[in-house]
């Protein structure tokens, strides 16, 4: 499956597109921005577990932009994405990838979201996915560079 723009196949969206995007990121911030556009004008077909929303919350409270926590978890739901529920088996699930794969738990449960959900590329600027068995990690600066941007 690729991920391009117009592209049939569905991508799973990691928590950091969303913040590059919001926070401006001089490296991943241009390209995150592009994808979440391709997935509001339906270019790109997107889904997520809804552990996403804390997750950015979080990494804005951390990093001082509090103050657009709302204004972007507001506009991130509002996303024509497929949102997972986090259910006990899929933490579960989660944990024990996450040893496999001697990655944070969280990443762990968004890998075992994407086997429920059947999708096996990330848009994701983590490296640490890349540890996942069945994974494939698109960095968001490829997936902008794979596609004519007209």
């Amino acid at each position: 499956m690729h991920a391009t723009r117009g592209g049939t196949g569905e991508v799973y969206l990691d928590s950091n597109v969303v913040f590059y995007s919001a926070s401006a990121d001089r490296v991943f911030g241009p390209s995150c921005s592009v994808i979440l556009q391709d997935i509001q004008e339906g270019r790109l077909r997107a889904a997520a577990s809804i552990l996403i929303v804390p997750e950015v919350a979080n990494t804005m409270f951390r990093s001082g932009r509090a103050k657009g926590m709302d204004r972007v978890t507001a506009a991130m739901t509002s996303l024509p994405l497929r949102f997972h529920d986090v259910t006990e088996p899929v933490v579960l699930e989660g944990v024990r990838l996450s040893r496999l794969a001697s990655a944070s738990p969280y990443d762990g449960i968004h890998a075992a979201t994407m086997q429920v959900l059947g999708i096996s590329v990330i848009l994701s600027a983590d490296t640490d996915f890349d540890r996942f068995a069945g994974i494939t990690r698109l960095d968001p600066r490829v997936y902008t560079a794979s596609h004519d941007p007209t």
